[in-house]
């Protein structure tokens, strides 16, 4: 495992993979900012005009645009000058919840992780925005993470992170999530279940906030492998690079004292594991605000 990208992001998160532009962008959720890493131009950051936190960023049809979860609402995001644009405030009316973490799954729908203020109270719910319309998915969280989807699109991974569990659902062909069952459950010396991807065999990748690690699992539940990061905060996983073979992972600085710090200087940097024995699906984009 390798540092890629020796950021010092308080929350870094949210990773996904352009192809066409073959870079890698994610966010620093308390510090708004946009960080994009590409072999060729190395890492470079960019400062948002936008209130903390943000929530999530996932890609669209546009490769230069992505969606954008934040204090204000969705938004468009302009990869190529920070600019945004508002679309929706689905938490207007609800003041003791933010966006957290979000996802684009095989049919192009977004879905919506939100978190408790102070992530501690179970009642942050699971979007599913279909157009302009969000309705809720599932609810009954303190923190919502992930989510990631299966490749037929028939299955959806959830980290429930308070409860450090993984639950799976099956999804109808409308979003209804059907049969929720306890996917995996983590010990206290594994942290907690955060961000989410599926590899191109079906296995599901989980970052372990507070275990300094990330696993995989088999279909059925199976833990089937561990990476161990120089990091004890890890946050997410998404695949990239050539014929999208490299793992790449995000980590965060957020809760670590002078002397874990001084035990992990790395933390909040971007790391990568090249060929980690599989490759990733393509990221699937977000059909808009118009394609309900």
């Amino acid at each position: 495992m390798q540092l890629v990208a020796p950021s010092t992001a308080q929350l870094g998160e949210a990773p996904f993979w352009s192809p066409g532009e073959r870079a890698l962008y994610w966010l620093d959720l308390l510090d708004p900012t946009l960080h994009r890493w590409s072999e060729e131009r190395g890492h470079s950051a960019r400062r948002l005009e936008t209130p903390a936190p943000l929530g999530a960023i996932a890609p669209t049809g546009d490769p230069g645009v992505a969606v954008l979860t934040c204090a204000a609402g969705i938004a468009l995001l302009d990869l190529r000058d920070g600019g945004t644009t508002l679309l929706l405030d689905p938490l207007q009316r609800l003041p003791h919840l933010h966006f957290n973490d979000a996802k684009v799954d095989r049919s192009g729908r977004l879905w919506l992780g939100t978190a408790d203020t102070e992530e501690v109270d179970p009642r942050a719910v699971l979007f599913l925005l279909e157009g302009s319309r969000a309705s809720v998915a599932d609810a009954g969280f303190a923190v919502c993470n992930g989510p990631a989807f299966s490749p037929d699109g028939s299955v959806v991974y959830f980290s429930d992170s308070n409860s450090r569990t993984v639950l799976t659902y099956r999804m109808a062909e409308d979003g209804t999530l059907l049969d929720r069952r306890v996917f995996a459950r983590f010990g206290s010396d594994e942290g907690y279940p955060d961000g989410l991807t599926v590899d191109a065999d079906g296995f599901l990748w989980v970052a372990h906030w507070d275990g300094g690690r990330v696993s995989r699992f088999s279909p059925d539940g199976k833990p089937d492998r561990v990476l161990h990061v120089p990091a004890p905060n890890v946050t997410s996983v998404a695949f990239g690079g050539e014929d999208l073979g490299t793992l790449f992972i995000t980590t965060a600085r957020l809760g670590l004292d002078a002397e874990a710090l001084e035990s992990f200087p790395l933390s909040g940097g971007l790391f990568a594991e090249d060929r980690p024995g599989t490759r990733g699906l393509p990221e699937p984009a977000w059909r808009g605000p118009d394609d309900a």
